[in-house]
């Protein structure tokens, strides 16, 4: 009886680990999507942890403005965006590839916001 009853625990603990590791494994998924800093629209930029609505649209302006970034440490240009914050950009945005608009998964799945970074 008590064989049974561990082989019950056993599965159901190794169920919920197989559920636990799915469950990681989308989440990484839709945090391995860079968004396009030359690209992206103001929806997505703000998927970009510290980056919300008056910086995204700063961002676009200077984009605009300079025919599209060659580096990212052109951003510093934008009001708001420091080192700390240009450390976090470069985390979750790209130059070269990268998505435009965010997917349903991405609005699913946010990444953790950074409330260290200022500047």
């Amino acid at each position: 009886m008590k064989s049974i009853q561990r082989n019950t625990r056993l599965r159901k603990f190794v169920g919920c680990l197989v559920a636990a590791c799915v469950m990681a494994a989308l989440s990484s998924a839709a945090l391995a999507e860079k968004i396009n800093l030359n690209s992206a629209d103001a929806e997505a930029l703000q998927y970009i942890p510290g980056i919300g609505p008056s910086k995204s649209r700063d961002i676009i302006e200077l984009r605009t403005s300079t025919d599209g970034f060659k580096s990212m440490d052109e951003l510093l240009a934008v009001p708001g965006i420091g080192e700390k914050t240009l450390e976090i950009i470069r985390q979750h945005g790209t130059l070269d590839s990268g998505v435009s608009n965010l997917t349903e998964e991405m609005k699913n799945n946010p990444p953790e916001a950074d409330t260290s970074a200022s500047g």
